[in-house]
């Protein structure tokens, strides 16, 4: 990357300005740097593979983590050299970091809020920490550190989860979904 994120992924701004056909001006209004571009794209991949949203046949935990964890895998398989690319980059690592980071603790959000929770359970800290461990377990597959297939990948996510989230039964998801994320600037 050059200095002050003006290039990521081969892209400088220039590149993306002239092809956008807009200023300079207009593309910082809306992101920081080209890494901030990679990142955008890769939320909005995210999303469009549907990760985080739950189905009303997922009966329990483990069900439905498991189709988020099997689609966010097959996503970032779908577009490994892009991922492998980003992560190989110390700023578009981040941005791609959280970007899986989001999108996986939306996934744990919507899980937990169908589940019974026990007690003494905060729920927030319960996706938070799941959200990180996914995050820690997909980028070291990635990166080469582990070995196995994307089943195997899912089989391994879903069986570090704690019994009492894997086995609860879900109640019907919300009649509702949040809004998308949206880039900077956009509605």
């Amino acid at each position: 990357m050059q200095a002050g994120g003006e290039r990521a992924e081969g892209i400088a701004v220039s590149d993306i300005v002239r092809e956008a056909g807009i200023s300079r001006s207009s593309f910082y209004a809306h992101f920081e740097d080209a890494a901030a571009v990679a990142s955008a794209l890769l939320r909005e991949d995210l999303v469009v593979a549907d990760v985080a949203e739950s189905d009303a046949d997922d009966r329990t935990g483990s069900i439905a983590l498991r189709r988020g964890y099997g689609r966010l895998v097959d996503r970032l398989v779908d577009r490994h050299a892009f991922h492998a690319r980003l992560r190989a980059r110390a700023s578009a690592r981040v941005a791609s970091d959280d970007a899986v980071l989001e999108t996986v603790l939306a996934l744990h959000r919507e899980v937990l809020a169908r589940a019974h929770v026990p007690a003494s359970v905060d729920s927030e800290l319960t996706a938070t920490f799941a959200a990180g461990g996914v995050l820690a377990v997909v980028g070291a597959w990635l990166a080469g550190s582990l070995d196995g297939t994307d089943e195997e990948l899912v089989d391994h996510l879903v069986a570090l989860l704690p019994p009492w989230l894997a086995d609860a039964p879900l109640g019907p998801p919300a009649s509702s979904s949040p809004p998308r994320p949206t880039m900077k600037g956009t509605t």
